[in-house]
């Protein structure tokens, strides 16, 4: 019984959302658009009422962006509308769903008006304590 219990709490704490997402990541994801893959970081902090922001800073084929979203947490995943920053090259917006597995978040995302689906994984940083 004992042992039952322990796979139990051990397959939660691997699926389960115990803690808070905010915090800093390492971002790699792969762009559909542009045949590109990518990386940076993202952060990602906490408002009211659950609503989330997040900030991503990453490049693509040399090129570097910095979008900006709002999200909301529901259960094992979190849902962002973003858009980039004014003044870019080019200017877009879209939706990021991710699925919340402890400290990664993994999803796919699409830009307003296309049709490509991207993926993109963020893993927690880790904070010296």
């Amino acid at each position: 019984m004992i042992k039952t219990i322990g796979m139990a709490l051990a397959a939660c704490l691997t699926g389960c959302v115990l803690y808070g997402i905010e915090g800093t990541y390492s971002v790699t994801g792969n762009d559909p658009y542009g045949k590109n893959s990518y990386s940076g970081t993202a952060v990602i902090t906490k408002d009211k009422n659950e609503v989330y922001q997040g900030r991503w800073d990453f490049e693509e084929g040399g090129k570097k962006y910095n979008d900006t979203g709002t999200g909301i947490k529901r259960n094992n995943e979190v849902s962002f509308i973003f858009k980039n920053a004014s003044g870019q090259d080019e200017e877009y917006e879209g939706v990021q769903v991710y699925r919340i597995k402890g400290d990664i978040l993994e999803g796919p995302f699409v830009l307003l008006n296309k049709n490509l689906v991207g993926n993109e994984k963020l893993v927690k940083q880790k904070v010296n304590e």
